[in-house]
C-alpha cells in the first residue's frame, strides 16, 4: 500500500521560496503533479521538507543510555523514531556502538 495525499492551503517551501495556500500531492509515494488521494487542510501550516540527520547524537540515549543499560533494544528503536518523527528528522544516521573489548 503506498501514500496518495494532497496537502492543500498551506504554505508550502519549495526550492525557490514560499508559496502561500499552496498545494503538494504525493501519488505512489513521491511527490506528484497532480492532485492524488484523499485531501487534508494545511491551512495555516508549513509544508516543510523533512530534515537529515548525518549523525544523531542528540537521540542515541534512547539506544545507549550508558554502556550496557540498554536491555531492550526494540523499544529503544521505537523511542528514537518517535523523537526523531517528531522534530521533523525524516533520515537519521546513528552513531555506531560497539560492543565486547
Amino acid at each position: 500500500m503506498t501514500l496518495e495525499l494532497t496537502l492543500q492551503g498551506g504554505d508550502v517551501l519549495r526550492p525557490g521560496g514560499l508559496e502561500r495556500g499552496g498545494e503538494i500531492a504525493i501519488a505512489g509515494g513521491l511527490v506528484s503533479e497532480t492532485a492524488a488521494g484523499r485531501v487534508a487542510d494545511l491551512t495555516g501550516y508549513l509544508v516543510l521538507p523533512g530534515i537529515v540527520d548525518l549523525h544523531g547524537d542528540g537521540f542515541e540515549r534512547h539506544l545507549a543510555p550508558r554502556r550496557g543499560a540498554m536491555k531492550q533494544m526494540a523499544e529503544g528503536v521505537v523511542a528514537a523514531e518517535a523523537e526523531l518523527a517528531a522534530n521533523g528528522i525524516t533520515t537519521a544516521v546513528m552513531p555506531g556502538q560497539r560492543t565486547g573489548g
